[in-house]
């Protein structure tokens, strides 16, 4: 039996696409959906259950039996973004699939998103991470993610092609430093060698340090433009805002990802660096803000700061209720 590309489905790499589902079963679905609708045929979804009110979880519960190709892991509790990939991930590898995709639950696939991504990653054996053109999913014609590279000096990463509108310029595969975990495609030979991510982190900055592991390991990453997923992410300039949730991950995860192996030296550098940009430039946006809510985002990023310095991980309740 032949796919619509003509090369036999059991010739094709198998995929294992992992999903995280919290408090957002609607997006979900629709991701699932999309896949499900694609080219691709020879792929399954890990889908984690990762801890969520109760009335999504039982609306998860009740549609996604209606679907094939799916298998749900429910927990008990939300574990974090690498916690949660990483229970799917050490399921999935016992079945030694060839590539491993983690893909945001809250984008849709283009129809052709699997063939073309996975035919990119099979032109490159060398590669060791792959990421995709991702749009917002309104405007539908806007990029977020366009390729990405770390800026270790600025303790940062660039999303390339961010908030412009697609061009021949963001179509040209192309070798890079950062692939985002909204969809992260994984071969199987760098999970054997490099490992899980990073689980510690909880939320945030995982993807930056799974991209450099990756590439200290001496594999390199690429851009598949080809590749197309549309991101339910606002795309106006208006449309963020600085949650205590966000800061204080952000703040406490930063250090971890660009400190970790680094020299005396450059942590030197780097302390400062994030005193003044980091800790101090949002201090004084969150003071010159009209947010409602300072007291909470001046706390987060305080303490985020000290909790990075001192080396503490994993998971923070009290910032949750911010994000919900």
């Amino acid at each position: 039996m032949s796919g619509r590309t003509g090369v036999p489905i059991n010739r094709r790499p198998k995929t294992a696409v992992v999903l995280l589902n919290w408090n957002s079963t609607n997006d979900t679905l629709a991701c699932v959906d999309s896949l499900l609708k694609g080219t691709y045929g020879r792929f399954h979804i890990y889908l984690v259950e990762n801890g969520s009110r109760e009335d999504e979880k039982q609306k998860l519960i009740q549609e996604i039996q209606k679907r094939e190709k799916v298998t749900p892991i429910y927990l008990s509790e939300n574990s974090g973004f690498a916690a949660g990939n990483n229970v799917a991930l050490k399921l999935a590898i016992l079945e030694k699939y060839d590539f491993y995709l983690l893909l945001n639950n809250d984008t849709v696939a283009a129809e052709d998103f699997l063939e073309k991504f996975i035919a990119c990653a099979q032109n490159h054996p060398d590669g060791g991470a792959f990421g995709a053109k991702i749009f917002y999913y309104d405007p539908a014609d806007v990029l977020w993610y366009a390729g990405g590279d770390v800026r270790p000096l600025k303790a940062s990463v660039v999303q390339h092609g961010f908030r412009e509108k697609d061009s021949e310029k963001w179509s040209r595969e192309r070798e890079i430093s950062f692939v985002t975990g909204c969809a992260f495609l994984i071969p199987h030979k760098t999970l054997e060698k490099v490992g899980y991510l990073d689980d510690t982190f909880f939320s945030y900055f995982e993807d930056v340090e799974y991209s450099i592991r990756i590439k200290k390991m001496g594999y390199s990453l690429r851009y598949c433009p080809e590749a197309r997923v549309w991101h339910k992410v606002g795309a106006g300039a208006q449309s963020f805002t600085y949650t205590p949730y966000y800061l204080y991950y952000q703040t406490r995860n930063r250090w971890r990802a660009f400190a970790s192996q680094r020299s005396i030296f450059f942590k030197g550098y780097l302390f400062i660096l994030n005193f003044f940009l980091y800790f101090l430039g949002r201090i004084v946006y969150i003071l010159t803000s009209k947010s409602e809510n300072k007291r909470k985002q001046l706390k987060a990023v305080l303490l985020g700061y000290v909790h990075g310095l001192i080396g503490k991980k994993g998971r923070e309740r009290q910032w949750e209720k911010s994000e919900m």
